[in-house]
C-alpha cells in the first residue's frame, strides 16, 4: 500500500514553461543528486525503504507519441531486477 511509503516532502515547482520544453517531445529530464534533500534519502531517514538507492533502467523505445512511451523504469530504495529483466 502505498500509505505505508509515504513521508512529508517538499518537490521543486515548476510554474511555467518556454521555448523547447513546449514544442519538443519529452527526452526525461531528472535531476538526482547525493545530497541528503533528497527523496531516496529522506525515505530511507524515515524507514520507508530498506536502502539509501534508487535504480534507473532505460530502453529505447522505437515508437513513440505525445501521449508518451514505456522506455525505462526508476525503483527507490533497492534494485527489481524481475521487472527490469522482462522489459
Amino acid at each position: 500500500a502505498a500509505a505505508t511509503h509515504a513521508i512529508p516532502f517538499v518537490f521543486g515547482c515548476q510554474t511555467s514553461e518556454t521555448g523547447l520544453f513546449i514544442t519538443q517531445l519529452e527526452a526525461g529530464i531528472m535531476g538526482m543528486s547525493a545530497r541528503s534533500e533528497t527523496l531516496t534519502y529522506a525515505m530511507s531517514k524515515k524507514g520507508k525503504v530498506s536502502h539509501n538507492m534508487f535504480s534507473l533502467c532505460f530502453r529505447k523505445e522505437y515508437h513513440y507519441n505525445k501521449t508518451g512511451v514505456h522506455a525505462g523504469m526508476m525503483t527507490i530504495g533497492g534494485e527489481a531486477a524481475k521487472v527490469y529483466h522482462d522489459m
